[in-house]
């Protein structure tokens, strides 16, 4: 965690169980708590927090983005060790879930489907504009025919 994140969580310095009080707990218990891999929803009901109130922050102060960012990665780092260490003995289904909502890129769905001998290549992530006018470029690729 970097170091204005970790002043931000140290100035709230609440015990697990403490009713935070003033903005600055209420910041670090959503932010640790985003960090221990919880929702969005489940950190501000932890720092007694709601929702707009953080996504404001978050639209509005720098330090408060760069900070939940880290929290969420770090959070979602931790759900991933977390999957590992369960997959043989828990629902694997469920982690399967958690991990493509929080890291889609890495754990998303990719298809590949032929139609009319021509392959099409489909993913659940926009193509970057330069990515598509290289498809623009391109020639389609044709599959041999089935033998029948």
């Amino acid at each position: 965690m970097n170091q204005s994140a970790q002043q931000e969580m140290n100035e709230g310095n609440l015990e697990k169980n403490d009713f935070p009080q003033t903005k600055a707990q209420k910041r670090a218990q959503f932010l640790e708590a985003l960090a221990f891999g919880a929702s969005v929803t489940r950190a501000c009901e932890e720092a007694h927090l709601v929702r707009s109130t953080v996504y404001r922050w978050r639209e509005k102060e720098e330090r408060f983005r760069e900070n939940w960012q880290e929290a969420f990665e770090k959070g979602t780092d931790r759900l991933e060790d977390r999957a590992y260490e369960l997959a043989e003995t828990i629902s694997e289904r469920m982690l399967v879930f958690l991990l493509k909502a929080r890291r889609p890129e890495v754990y998303g769905d990719r298809h590949v489907m032929e139609t009319s001998n021509i392959l099409y290549h489909i993913s659940d992530q926009p193509l970057t504009e330069e990515e598509f006018e290289a498809t623009l470029d391109e020639e389609p690729l044709e599959l041999p025919q089935k033998r029948g």
